[in-house]
């Protein structure tokens, strides 16, 4: 049964790709959202990664960041779905 549903999401996944990549809110920076930057898969060594879809989720991970990033010397990537999130990120 989990192969089934393991097909059923790469079917899925395929089928969204189209919309993940031309949507105007999701739209750019498609390899950062998978982790790369640069041209490299990010890593956060000894520090916290947060996701936040959106700029709503950014302003509400904000406090939470600020006491990780005071624990772990500054040591926090925020990564974000949106362009209005990236922004305000």
């Amino acid at each position: 049964m989990s192969l089934v549903y393991r097909l059923i999401g790469a079917v899925v996944a395929l089928a969204l790709m189209p919309w993940l990549l031309l949507h105007p809110k999701l739209r750019g920076r498609f390899m950062e959202r998978l982790g790369f930057f640069g041209g490299r898969l990010a890593r956060v060594r000894g520090g916290v990664w947060f996701h936040a879809a959106s700029a709503g989720d950014v302003r509400a991970l904000l406090p939470l960041a600020l006491r990780f990033s005071a624990a772990c010397d500054g040591r926090v990537v925020v990564a974000t779905q949106t362009t209005s999130g990236f922004a305000m990120a």
